[in-house]
């Protein structure tokens, strides 16, 4: 099984492009305005509360929670990442899902993987540990490539989230939310 440090091999300094964004300005808006739009959506279904990010990536949509109240944490296993997080939200991030479970006693009202789920080189294990750490009747989010999609049977080898070798597991429409009723969720 592919180990932390072998998977942080993955992410060359490339991966979330330098300074502090990846794309140019109107791409770099869309993805702010997604982020903003994430954080309304867990706003909605959660109005206060401790929201963990698997996968925060710059940190992005957990600014926007923590302006709203929220008191949130990230773990990002890429390190130029982790650290543009870090500064955005003037907090360590964990760096494995794994680390937040031993520093004990957390209880999240919402854990998040947006797209880093299929990242994680044990997607199950990763899901009972967020189960762990989530309240009673918490939110779990979950976005995912979804393999039979129209974009993926247009690109076929060439579709944009194969992504090998950063992507190890991909989903279909009947396996994700199969494993996650089996789990006692209500989709």
């Amino acid at each position: 099984m592919t180990d932390a440090d072998t998977l942080a091999t993955y992410y060359d300094e490339d991966y979330y492009g330098q300074g502090t964004g990846k794309f140019i300005w109107p791409v770099e808006k869309l993805i702010h305005l997604s982020r903003l739009l994430r954080a309304k959506a867990i706003q909605r279904y959660v109005a206060k509360g401790r929201v963990l990010d698997v996968g925060c990536g710059r940190g992005l949509t957990l600014k926007y929670l923590k302006d709203r109240g929220y008191e949130v944490d990230g773990v990002e296993l890429d390190t130029v990442a982790a650290e543009r997080a870090s500064d955005t939200l003037a907090q360590d991030i964990f760096r494995t899902l794994e680390n937040v479970r031993e520093r004990g006693a957390l209880q999240y009202e919402a854990v998040c993987f947006w797209h880093s789920l299929e990242h994680l080189p044990d997607p199950g294990k990763a899901l009972e540990t967020a189960d762990s750490l989530l309240v009673p009747g918490g939110l779990l989010v979950i976005a995912a490539p979804h393999m039979e999609g129209l974009p993926s049977r247009l690109s076929g080898q060439s579709w944009l989230h194969l992504d090998m070798p950063r992507h190890l597991v991909h989903f279909d429409m009947k396996s994700l939310p199969a494993f996650m009723t089996n789990k006692g969720y209500r989709l």
